[in-house]
């Protein structure tokens, strides 16, 4: 058996069963008639789409920001870059092969706590 907080996110939101929906709204039509029900929901409905749409326009809003963020400080970087970058004045062509100098691989020294090697007899 699933409940309705499993199936509906409002009803997850505040964990109420479906019992406990017949008894709100049996409440609050005691407590406002049965005239004032529909001005309630449409009061309700509003105030819920404008909640949205303030939320939305805070949305815009940020991501504009990142992107304001974005242009400002990623704009100046690439400028430097390209400007420290040398062009290439060569053309490449598949029979040309670039090979630089080896470079010579230095032997670590031993640790200082050996003990030196021992002298070789004289025959």
């Amino acid at each position: 058996m699933t409940t309705l907080a499993a199936t509906s996110p409002i009803f997850a939101l505040f964990d109420v069963g479906g019992g406990e929906m017949i008894l709100i709204f049996v409440v609050v039509l005691l407590l406002f008639g049965g005239k004032r029900m529909p001005e309630l929901a449409r009061g309700l409905g509003k105030s819920i789409s404008e909640f949205k749409k303030a939320t939305s326009g805070v949305e815009a809003q940020l991501k504009q920001a990142i992107e304001d963020v974005r242009e400002t400080a990623v704009t100046p970087v690439q400028k430097t870059i390209a400007s420290a970058v040398t062009p290439v004045t060569e053309e490449f062509t598949p029979d040309k092969t670039v090979v630089s100098p080896p470079v010579p691989i230095e032997q670590p020294e031993p640790p200082f706590d050996t003990p030196p090697a021992p002298p070789e007899e004289k025959r």
